[in-house]
C-alpha cells in the first residue's frame, strides 16, 4: 500500500497560505466565524502542520468536526473592531496514489469543465 506511513512515500509537499480580510463601515462589537480551514488527513494526504491566527485575536474558540469529518473552529471576538483578518497556514504532504501517474494521469480542468456543462452528459 502506498500511504504516508513511510517517509519515502511522500511525493510532494505543499505549504498553503490562506488569508481573508474583512472591513466594516463601522466598528463591530461581536463577530462570530465558523472556520473550515484545517486540511484533513487521508490515506494519501497528511497534515504536517497547521496554524490559524486572527487579528484581532479571538476571545473564545471551540474546535469541532462537521458532518463530513472536516475539522472546524467556531470563534468569537467581542472587542470592538473595524477590520478582521483570518490567516491560516498549513504544510500538507501527499503520496502518489496507486494506479496514478501524478498529474499526468489527471484530465485538464478545461476538459472536466466542458464535460460537466449542462446537457453535455445526460447521465449527469
Amino acid at each position: 500500500m502506498n500511504d504516508l506511513s513511510a517517509p519515502s512515500a511522500v511525493q510532494e509537499r505543499f505549504h498553503v497560505v490562506h488569508e481573508t480580510r474583512y472591513g466594516y463601515r463601522s466598528p463591530v462589537t461581536l463577530s462570530q466565524q465558523y472556520l473550515h480551514m484545517t486540511p484533513r488527513d487521508f490515506l494519501y494526504q497528511r497534515n504536517e502542520s497547521h496554524e490559524i491566527w486572527l487579528d484581532p485575536a479571538e476571545d473564545s474558540g471551540i474546535d469541532g468536526t462537521d458532518f463530513f469529518g472536516n475539522k472546524t473552529r467556531i470563534i468569537t471576538i467581542i472587542a470592538a473592531h473595524q477590520t478582521l483578518t483570518v490567516h491560516a497556514e498549513s504544510t500538507v504532504a501527499l503520496a502518489q496514489r496507486l494506479g496514478m501517474n501524478g498529474l499526468a494521469a489527471t484530465p485538464p480542468c478545461e476538459r472536466l469543465r466542458d464535460n460537466l456543462q449542462l446537457g453535455a452528459n445526460p447521465a449527469l
